[in-house]
């Protein structure tokens, strides 16, 4: 049984009023140190959720009811606001109170400091309480506490999602929506940084960053239940010609990534276990940064900002995407568009460079790349026992790829397709749009406009790989007869020449020099997509 690794602050300070002393220390701080932190050391996986309570009507259920100087709460008080009130302590007494029993330091002794939270927080009406408890329910150690923080939002929000453990994602969901009603209170990314460090202490590290500048609210920060890396990277994994791998079937998904004329395939059956894969390829260092939450693998440069780094895994979410760091500055990004959201890059405009990335099956990759290289089975980390094909109902994500659910809360979704639909998707500037596959598979071949910029959209027909190019003033067409089964085909410009779709271009048969550059795209499930693009444009069938 593996550990869940402890903060000292938790274990030396018990009681409250010296917990108040050091947060408002660390409120203002935090962050403050010179130069980068060092790398990250790998820590062992805690357990993948927290000690919660479970509410039941059932007295035999195993339900932690109360500690044993845990305070039943009462129903008698008088609201009467308090002058004095400060947010900031009503936010630490309840903190103190959940971590106190969730990490088994001072069972029972700081519990009553949480139900004193919640009950100052109700006779004020702090509505800054709201993010800090929602974000709490799924770690409540107890079912009463759980039901105090139940009451407490409830009376706070006007708001009634349920009362059960389970739904603490309505409430997130919900939440999610209306933050800009919800500022987070003074101190709160600090005490969240304080409660992360206590599953596992290379939160601290991570987090500094984030505690001196954070772009997005702290609460969708969550916690995906493994430490920093507790999903472990791929590091200049081994790689085989593909005649010496015995491992792959013909249907087997693989992200197939082309740099500089040299072409490498990242089976998903392996990617799945990962997610990450800091590679260097065409003689550039890349991250194959792969969300398997969200269905979205990206090929970022590892290179930004004058440095060359690694990425690995932070343990956080962010509306159910990953969010990976960097090892150089522990800058936490965002993995579905590159953007950091954490540290002093957020004040400009940067962005992760990325190349196309393509979703398509072992077969059709090789006989488009006979020469392509591929990912061994024999990555050093773990047996080839891990890496079923997906198709295996032992493989894993098994049961998750095959159900329409997400895993964690997705604040706002679209019903025009399913959530897990594979989408491919363009960004050029400002617009955004996603293409479904499968529309796409009907067609192969849409000539499209998105802002102001002509682009050939070429799909398979047969996988789900599909390549977009500029596409200038040409108006494209199939060549009949030529309508093979992959996307690297030859397609006809409007004054019958022949083009050849590669994977940098688009050329013109009969004069080679002429190309149309092939544009990065990436893929997603549907409900990631839309939830960071809300204004996206949408292709799909019967447009």
């Amino acid at each position: 049984m593996v550990k869940l690794m402890k903060r000292n602050i938790v274990k030396v300070f018990p009681f409250f009023i010296v917990w108040s002393i050091i947060l408002l220390a660390v409120v203002l701080g935090c962050g403050s140190g010179e130069g980068p932190p060092p790398i990250l050391e790998e820590k062992s996986i805690p357990p993948t959720a927290l000690p919660t309570a479970t509410v039941t009507s059932e007295p035999d259920q195993n339900v932690v009811d109360i500690a044993p100087d845990e305070p039943t709460p009462s129903v008698d008080t008088v609201p009467t606001p308090d002058a004095d009130y400060e947010s900031v302590v009503a936010m630490a007494k309840i903190y103190q109170g959940v971590m106190s029993l969730s990490f088994q330091d001072h069972a029972g002794s700081g519990a009553r400091y949480a139900f004193e939270g919640f009950e100052e927080a109700r006779i004020n009406n702090d509505t800054t309480m709201v993010p800090v408890i929602i974000g709490l329910l799924r770690y409540m150690p107890t079912a009463r506490m759980f039901d105090q923080a139940i009451l407490t939002i409830k009376e706070l929000t006007n708001q009634d999602l349920g009362s059960e453990i389970q739904d603490w994602s309505y409430w997130a969901e919900w939440l999610g929506q209306n933050l800009s009603d919800y500022p987070a209170p003074t101190g709160y990314i600090q005490l969240k940084r304080r409660f992360f460090s206590s599953i596992d202490e290379s939160f601290d590290l991570l987090l500094e960053s984030a505690t001196g500048k954070l772009v997005i609210h702290p609460f969708e920060l969550m916690w995906g239940g493994v430490p920093p890396d507790g999903i472990l990277p791929l590091e200049s994994p081994p790689n085989v010609e593909s005649g010496e791998q015995n491992y792959l079937r013909p249907d087997d998904r693989v992200f197939g990534v082309s740099i500089n004329g040299e072409h490498r395939a990242y089976p998903l059956r392996i990617m799945n276990a990962h997610e990450m894969a800091n590679d260097t390829l065409g003689s550039e260092p890349i991250t194959l940064a792969y969300c398997v939450l969200c269905g979205t693998g990206i090929a970022f440069s590892r290179k930004f900002d004058g440095i060359e780094s690694t990425f690995g895994t932070s343990g956080l979410l962010f509306q159910s995407n990953k969010v990976m760091y960097d090892r150089e500055t522990l800058t936490l990004w965002h993995q579905g568009n590159g953007q950091p959201i954490s540290g002093d890059l957020t004040d400009t405009d940067f962005r992760l460079d990325f190349f196309p990335t393509l979703l398509t099956t072992w077969e059709e990759w090789l006989e488009e790349h006979p020469d392509t290289t591929v990912l061994s089975i024999n990555t050093g980390v773990y047996p080839e026992s891990n890496y079923q094909p997906e198709a295996d109902s032992r493989s894993i994500y098994y049961e998750y790829f095959n159900s329409p659910d997400t895993m964690f809360p997705v604040p706002n979704q679209s019903e025009a397709l399913q959530p897990k639909e594979v989408v491919l998707t363009l960004s050029i500037g400002n617009v955004h749009k996603a293409y479904q596959v499968d529309a796409l598979n009907e067609v192969r071949l849409l000539n499209d406009t998105l802002d102001d910029t002509n682009v050939i959209v070429l799909a398979s027909g047969k996988s789900q790989a599909a390549r977009i190019y500029e596409r200038g003033n040409h108006q494209f067409s199939l060549i009949s007869g030529n309508q093979n089964t992959t996307a690297l085909m030859k397609v006809m410009d409007e004054d019958g020449k022949e083009w050849i779709a590669t994977e940098d271009a688009l050329i013109n048969s009969e004069s080679p020099d002429e190309k149309l550059a092939r544009i990065p795209t990436h893929y997603a499930f549907w409900f990631s997509w839309f939830s960071f693009n809300e204004e996206t444009e949408l292709y799909r069938s019967g447009n």
